[in-house]
C-alpha cells in the first residue's frame, strides 16, 4: 500500500530553528539554521519511514470559528523570531526544488490540511504518515494514518496509532478533542476546565464517555471538581471546538502523480547551492540516482561553502551530533580572538 508523508511545516521549522545553532548563515549572510535543520528532518524522515511521496502543509491563518469560540486563542505565543521569519521562503524554495507540493489554504492552519490529507489518502486505499509535533494531530490516528511526534527533530520520534493513542491518553483518537477540551493545551492557549489535568480527564472519560456527558453529570460529581465542571462547562465545549480538527477543507490533491524523489536536480542543485547546504544535497542525489554514488558527486567547485565559527557550547553539542549521525565530515576550529576582522 502506497504511503504518503504529511509534513506539518511551521512544526518542523520551529523545532529545526530551536535545535540548530543561529550562527549558520548562508554564503551572504542570510540565517540558514532552521532550513538546515529541516531537512536534515526530512532526510531522516525518508530513510526511517521510506514514504512513497511528501506533502508539506504550512499555516496560512487562523478559521474564523476557532477565533470566535476562544479570544484568547494562541494569542500568548511570542511573534515569530524575525530569523525564522525570514526563512519560511528560503524552505518554500527548496522544497520546490524538490517537487515536494507545498500546501496553503488562506485562514487555516496546517492542522486541518493535515486532517484534510489524511482523510482523503484514506478514501483513496492509502497510508499517511503524519509528521508533527503537535498532540492534537493524535485524534487523526486510524488503522491507515499514523502520527509521527517529533519531540526534538527526527532522532526523538514516537509514532502513534490508535493503540498508542489509548496508551497515552487512555482513550480513543475521536474523543482526544474531548480530552483537550476537558485539561486543555497551554501551548495552544486552551483553557480546558480549571484543576484537571490528564489523569482526571481520562478518568472522566472512561466513566462517561464524551465530554458532553461529564457535564450533564457535574452535579453527580463530589467536591471542587463537580463545581468546577459546572462552572466552566461552556469553557470546555469552546475547547473541544477549537481543539476538533477540520477534516474537509476543499484542497486539490493529486494522488497519483505524487512521488518521492522525484526532483530535477538541476534545480536542486541551485536551490541547496545558494545556502551551502552540499551534505544534504549529495545525499538527496544519491536517494534519486540509480547508478554509483561517485557518478552523481556534487562538483566542490560550482557550490559556495559557508565557514561558520562555533561561539559556544551549543553549537560544539551540535557539531558532536553531527559527526556522530555523519552530517559533519571536517571542522576548522580556532580561537574567536585572533581572527582578523
Amino acid at each position: 500500500m502506497k504511503t504518503i508523508a504529511v509534513i506539518d511545516g511551521n512544526s518542523l521549522m520551529h523545532r529545526a530553528f530551536h535545535a540548530v545553532p543561529s550562527y549558520m548563515t548562508s554564503p551572504d549572510g542570510r540565517p540558514t539554521n532552521a532550513c538546515f535543520g529541516f531537512i536534515q528532518m526530512l532526510l531522516r524522515l525518508v530513510d526511517d519511514f521510506k514514504p512513497d511521496g511528501i506533502i508539506c502543509a504550512f499555516d496560512a491563518g487562523v478559521p474564523a470559528f476557532r477565533l470566535e469560540a476562544l479570544d484568547g486563542y494562541k494569542a500568548q505565543r511570542p511573534p515569530t523570531d524575525p530569523s525564522l521569519k525570514a526563512q519560511f521562503p528560503l524552505i518554500t524554495k527548496l522544497l520546490e526544488s524538490l517537487n515536494i507540493p507545498i500546501l496553503r489554504m488562506e485562514d487555516w492552519e496546517g492542522d486541518d490540511i493535515l486532517g484534510t490529507v489524511a482523510a482523503r489518502a484514506e478514501d483513496a486505499g492509502l497510508c499517511a504518515l503524519l509528521v508533527t509535533g503537535d498532540k492534537d494531530a493524535l485524534q487523526l490516528a486510524s488503522q491507515t494514518t499514523q502520527i509521527v511526534n517529533n519531540k526534538t527533530g527526527m532522532t526523538d520520534v514516537v509514532v502513534y496509532g490508535p493503540e498508542q493513542v489509548v496508551e497515552r491518553f487512555g482513550v480513543t483518537p475521536d474523543r482526544v478533542p474531548d480530552f483537550l477540551g476537558l485539561m486543555g493545551d497551554s501551548s495552544d492557549n486552551i483553557p480546558g476546565i480549571p484543576g484537571v489535568g490528564p489523569k482526571t480527564a481520562k478518568k472522566l472519560l472512561q466513566e462517561y464517555g464524551t465530554l458532553e456527558l461529564v457535564l450533564e453529570n457535574a452535579a453527580g460529581i463530589k467536591g471542587k471538581l463537580g463545581q468546577n465542571i459546572a462552572e466552566y462547562g461552556e469553557l470546555a465545549k469552546a475547547s473541544k471546538v477549537v481543539a476538533t480538527i477540520i477534516r474537509d477543507l476543499p484542497l486539490e490533491i493529486d494522488f497519483d502523480n505524487l512521488s518521492f524523489p522525484a526532483f530535477d536536480e538541476q534545480q536542486a542543485k541551485e536551490a541547496f547551492g545558494e545556502l551551502a547546504m552540499t551534505q544534504h544535497l549529495r545525499k538527496l542525489l544519491a536517494l534519486q540516482s540509480t547508478s554509483e554514488p561517485e557518478a552523481q558527486a556534487v562538483e566542490e567547485e560550482t557550490v559556495a561553502i559557508a565557514e561558520p565559527i562555533i561561539e559556544a557550547e551549543a553549537a560544539l553539542d551540535f557539531l558532536l551530533r553531527g559527526l556522530e549521525d555523519g552530517e559533519v565530515i571536517a571542522a576548522y576550529i580556532t580561537d574567536a580572538d585572533i581572527v582578523d576582522d
